[in-house]
């Protein structure tokens, strides 16, 4: 399946089903020949594009490689004062309640200098807040998800298990729980957040019992690789909020004895961060949540927050 293949699948889609097919193989293809880590790779593409929701990061990162800043025409021009070149090649995104969307990479721009800092606008402004991870955790049971801290009696960092029995094709009702979350009390904000991220991770990779088998048709995995996906979902968010945590030193413990990668989904992965961003709004929201007052939900985004279709995403 090439790019035009993935996008037509994606245009008679709904809101419930913005499955992205083939994007394993899409990445794959994209990455061939590539000196550096897969990891490293995958994480500098989602790192470098923080405006958008992870799907349409690595939409972008296929049809142009080491894109930088992203824009509609109309953002270029109406809040940077910028233009596409005559026969710029527009880049094709998804849109909210709509097939696709046409951005545009800075260096196919002319017109008057970014302002500063907005190539970077969307990490998280200090460390994690003990207030930013409770109106994070806040949003939890939202999702059907409760979350509590405890004390551990081993070095265990965090656990999620299911709640009673429910179909995994049916909404959750208002009130319904169907997971719960327990994260070791005695480490710090950050540190917490991760942990979460990588229990959250299993969650939406569809690691557990019934959960999102029909979305993902998933394949049966080792113990091994689940932890290693959840772990990669929790490092790259943080590494998306640009904010420290340890599984970076984690991930290294999880590869195989020749020092390859246990069998992983990147559409699984990409998929469970898009889920985990899409909790608090997106990723402007999460940064702005985590690390300061909680983003007020009467604000209007502007046309480049907008890019950050993280909360329509699957």
């Amino acid at each position: 399946m090439d790019l035009h293949d993935a996008v037509g699948a994606i245009g008679g889609q709904t809101r419930d089903t913005p499955e992205l097919p083939g994007l394993d193989s899409l990445y794959a293809a994209a990455a061939a020949g590539r000196p550096s880590d897969e990891l490293e790779d995958l994480r500098a593409v989602l790192c470098r594009l923080p405006m958008l929701g992870p799907y349409n990061a690595m939409l972008v990162e296929v049809q142009r490689p080491g894109a930088l800043y992203v824009a509609t025409a109309w953002t270029w021009r109406h809040e940077f004062g910028r233009h596409p070149r005559p026969g710029a090649r527009p880049l094709v995104i998804l849109k909210p309640f709509m097939p696709v969307e046409f951005v545009y990479d800075v260096s196919e721009t002319d017109g008057r200098p970014l302002p500063q800092g907005v190539m970077d606008p969307f990490r998280a402004s200090g460390p994690v807040t003990e207030e930013g991870l409770s109106a994070f955790t806040g949003r939890l049971p939202d999702e059907a998800i409760s979350y509590r801290e405890t004390p551990f009696g081993s070095a265990q960092a965090g656990r999620t298990q299911t709640v009673g029995s429910w179909d995994p094709g049916r909404a959750p009702r208002k009130g319904e729980i169907r997971y719960a979350i327990t994260v070791n009390d005695s480490t710090d904000p950050a540190t917490r957040l991760a942990t979460l991220f990588h229990e959250l991770g299993h969650i939406y990779c569809g690691h557990l019992a019934g959960a999102g088998a029909q979305r993902h048709q998933r394949r049966a995995l080792s113990p091994e690789s689940q932890e290693f996906e959840a772990e990669i979902v929790s490092w790259l968010a943080c590494g998306r909020l640009r904010i420290d945590s340890p599984s970076g030193r984690y991930l290294h413990g999880h590869l195989q004895p020749d020092g390859t990668m246990p069998p992983v989904s990147v559409q699984a992965v990409v998929h469970a961060l898009g889920k985990v961003e899409a909790i608090a709004g997106g990723m402007r929201s999460l940064a702005a949540m985590v690390s300061g007052p909680p983003a007020r939900d009467e604000e209007e985004p502007s046309a480049q927050e907008m890019l950050d279709f993280g909360a329509w995403e699957p």
